[in-house]
This record gives C-alpha cells, sequence and structure tokens, in this order.
C-alpha cells in the first residue's frame, strides 16, 4: 500500500516519522509530535513499551502503523500488552503481513477506535468525535465476514448485542444523534438492497449506523445503495467484490467513524468505535476527525451539482460540496484512486453517481451531444489486449464526442503507445506521468482539447 500515515486532530495534520508504530499523545494542551517505533528492532520495543507504561491513565493516544515494506513490523509479547492497555482489542492479530493498523486509544480504559486489515486491502482510518472529560454514550463494534471467511456478521453495543436474525446480504444497526438505539434491520440478497437505502434516508443528520455484510453484498449494491452509505462517510466500496468482508460505523452527513473491507478467502473484518459528547453539549457541534471524505465522493441533492472548486475539499454536504446548476451546463465529475488509494473509479453527472465499476484499468462513459451518459466501457490495460480494446473504442468515437475516463486499481502496466496517442487524441496532455496503480481522470474531447486531467 501507501507505506504511510497520518493522524489528525480538530482538522491538523501530524505525519508519521517513519516506519514501525507511529504515536501521538493528545494532552489537554498542544499534542506532542509524533514518534516512530520500528518494532522490529528490540530497542524500539522497550523504547515503546516504555513510553505508554509512563502515561497517566485516562491518556488519549493516536496509533498508526507504517509497515517497513520489508519483513514488516515484529510484535512483541511487551508491545502487545502496551497495546492493550491503550484498549487494542485486536493488537494479538498484527502480523508482519499486516498491511495497516490504526487506533485510537484511552489508557486504561477502552478505544475510540482501532482498525486491522490484511494484506493489500489498502489504508485504513480510524476517528472517534467527543469533548475533553466527556463520557462516550456509544461503543460499538461490528464484524463481517463473507461466505468463505466465516458467514456472519454481528454487532455489539455499550455490551449489549441486539436480538436480530442476520442474513445473507446487509445488516445494520441504528442509533441516534445521543447514542440511543433506534432499530436493527436485515436487507437479504435474495431481495433489494432498497431498503436498506430507505431506512439511510431516512436517519437524521448525526444518526450512527453500523453496517455489517453477511455471505454476499455484491449482488444487490447498486448507485443508489453507494449514495446512501456514503452519507455515512464510507469511502472503499470500490473495492466491494463477490462475497467481500465488509464493515462500517458512521455518522449520518458527518463521515466514517471505522471501515473495513477485505476480499474473499482474505479472513473477516471487525471495526470498533467510540462516540459521544460531554453532557449538555451538542454532539453534532463537536469537531470531526473523519477519513478525510471529500466532496468528489459526495452526492448532491438534486437540483444541485458538484462545486468544481470543491473536488478535493474534506466535507460532505451539500453546502460544503455542492451548489445550483447553471443553465446550459453538464457538472462532471470522476473520482479515480489506485488499489492502495481507495480502489474506486466513479463517474458523477450533474451531482449524481451514474457508475461506479469495479473494472481493473480504465473505465469510460462516452456521453451525447446533450450530456447525458451514451455508453460505459471497461479497458484492462493491466493485461495485454485491454490496451488495443481501448484504440479501438476511442478511433470509433465521432470527433467533438465528450468522453470521461476513470482509472481504477492498476492501469499502466500493458498501456502502449497506440493507446497513449489514442488518449492523446482526446485531449489527453499528461497520461504519459501515470504510474504503478496511480490515479488517473480525463475528461477528453475526441479530436480537441481536454476539459480537465488529473494524474497522482
Amino acid at each position: 500500500d501507501t507505506g504511510e500515515a497520518a493522524l489528525y486532530i480538530n482538522g491538523s495534520r501530524f505525519a508519521a516519522s517513519g516506519s514501525g508504530f507511529n504515536l501521538l499523545v493528545v494532552s489537554e494542551e498542544a499534542p506532542s509530535s509524533v514518534t516512530a517505533y520500528d518494532t522490529a528492532d528490540a530497542d524500539a520495543s522497550s523504547a515503546l513499551v516504555e513510553r505508554v507504561d509512563g502515561l497517566a491513565n485516562g491518556t488519549f493516544v493516536m496509533v498508526a502503523l507504517v509497515p517497513d515494506g520489508t519483513a514488516g513490523t515484529l510484535i512483541s509479547g511487551g508491545v502487545e500488552d502496551a497495546l492493550r492497555s491503550l484498549g487494542a482489542k485486536r493488537a494479538g492479530e498484527i502480523t508482519p503481513q499486516a498491511s495497516a493498523y490504526a487506533l485510537l486509544g484511552v489508557k486504561g480504559g477502552e478505544a475510540a477506535a482501532e482498525v486491522l486489515e490484511p494484506a493489500a486491502m489498502g489504508p485504513v482510518a480510524a476517528a472517534s468525535v467527543f469533548g475533553r472529560g466527556g463520557v462516550p454514550s456509544l461503543n460499538i463494534t461490528a464484524r463481517s465476514a463473507g461466505f468463505d471467511d466465516g458467514n456472519s456478521a454481528s454487532f455489539s453495543t455499550n455490551g449489549f448485542q441486539p436480538a436480530m436474525p442476520v442474513l445473507s446480504g446487509w445488516n445494520a444497526v441504528f442509533f441516534d444523534a445521543e447514542g440511543t438505539y433506534l432499530s436493527s434491520a436485515k436487507y437479504d440478497i435474495r431481495g433489494s438492497a432498497a431498503s436498506l437505502v430507505e431506512a439511510i434516508d431516512a436517519l437524521e443528520v448525526g444518526s450512527v449506523a453500523a453496517v455489517a455484510v453477511a455471505d454476499e453484498g455484491k449482488d444487490t449494491f447498486t448507485a443508489e445503495t453507494l449514495a446512501a452509505l456514503q452519507t455515512l462517510g464510507a469511502k472503499r466500496l470500490g473495492a466491494l467484490q463477490y462475497r467481500s468482508s465488509y464493515a462500517l460505523i458512521g455518522v449520518k452527513g458527518h463521515g466514517a467513524l471505522a471501515e473495513a473491507i477485505a476480499d474473499r478467502h482474505n479472513g473477516s473484518v471487525e471495526v470498533h468505535a467510540w462516540y459521544g459528547a460531554p453532557a449538555g453539549e451538542d454532539p453534532l457541534a463537536m469537531p470531526f476527525a473523519s477519513s478525510e471524505v471529500s466532496c468528489g465522493f459526495f452526492p448532491c441533492t438534486p437540483p444541485l451539482v458538484h462545486r468544481a472548486d470543491a473536488q478535493d475539499v474534506s466535507g460532505s454536504g451539500d453546502g460544503t460540496c455542492c451548489e445550483a446548476a447553471q443553465d446550459g451546463f453538464v457538472s462532471v465529475v470522476i473520482n479515480s484512486a489506485g488499489f492502495g488509494n481507495g480502489n474506486v473509479a466513479d463517474f458523477y453527472l450533474d451531482g449524481q453517481l451514474i457508475s461506479t465499476p469495479s473494472n481493473r484499468g480504465f473505465n469510460a462513459v462516452e456521453l451525447r451531444a446533450d450530456g447525458s451518459p451514451k455508453k460505459l466501457r471497461s479497458f484492462d490495460t493491466y493485461h495485454y489486449g485491454g490496451a488495443e480494446a481501448l484504440v479501438e473504442f476511442i478511433q470509433n468515437l465521432p470527433n467533438g464526442t465528450h468522453v470521461l475516463f476513470g482509472v481504477r486499481d492498476e492501469a499502466s502496466t500493458n498501456l502502449t503507445n497506440a493507446s497513449v496517442a489514442a488518449l492523446e487524441a482526446c485531449g489527453a496532455r499528461r497520461i504519459r506521468e501515470l504510474g504503478w496503480r496511480g490515479a488517473y481522470a480525463l475528461i477528453g474531447t475526441k479530436g480537441g482539447a481536454a476539459l480537465a486531467e488529473t494524474v497522482r
């Protein structure tokens, strides 16, 4: 994955300082700097244990793991015990192959959030909302296992497990902004996910939802399902595959507290979050440090459309992300992310998601003259043959046709000179900068200039 980490407090960014476990101790005053402990080294392990042991009970600590890219970060019994003293429940599962681990811990208490994912499943984010000295009103865990990895979904809240039959598909538990249990629901894969969308749409802003997939959740997954879950802060659903394990704890209209996903045969996932505010304070007024959901992933409420200058702005509301449509214009947004940075290719027209393909490589949307989608195609340029099909597709487009391209996963491996030239015939000027598992988006015109182009 990216081999890096960052920690955020009230929007301020603290970058990881090296490989291993990066710790940030949050005090009543200004937080300290991030310290890295590469626990593959015995002295670093001892230093981490000594640092945690010296903290007063109740101290809030942020932990982010940066694997070293070789043998991985090792974890001794002493390091595991130190993490457990911060409330970690999954420290014993961290292996040299672990790709990502994040913990919001409390010395001598329970973790506010904890996320661990297996190798090659991309980055993770953990977040929580509460005030200084506040007592959290909601302590929630969601577990998911696809058919081949346990075939189950379960929830626990403040030690209580809701009495609900778990079915194949999407399972959910809902709470109000004060943490009071509202209801639980299940959405069978043999039926429709429309009822899940309706349930999320009916939640008030600030409500908390925990979602977990059992067996299989991809077959009934629609653009409407994606849009509903994105209002809870979901960012990683572009990686959802057949019989994936997936769990989310999110706050309606604010962002995800924790989210995890694992491909089939890669094990189950578990997310944990702690949510609340001090007595007498409005939870919605508390600063929210989510996993940096940007406006580019937020579906606008019709007839609003995306603001062109807000796509990289952290936010998930109409006021931040959207604006009134201009007569005679079509709003177009493309989100692209390589495998280790989100693994998505989303296409929006006039503020609404029209396609979120799960195919690797270049994904394309051909537009009609009125701006409506005419044809959706995918070209796997990681394998041989995808580039030739991409060239043929572009050659058959009439001059003047507007066409959208978004890369998902990896697209550079077998991108030929002919396919690069074809994209340049649509106005691309930066396509030769595309690297391994890079992100790339183009709003192009066949035989003309590009309207927008981005590569990372």
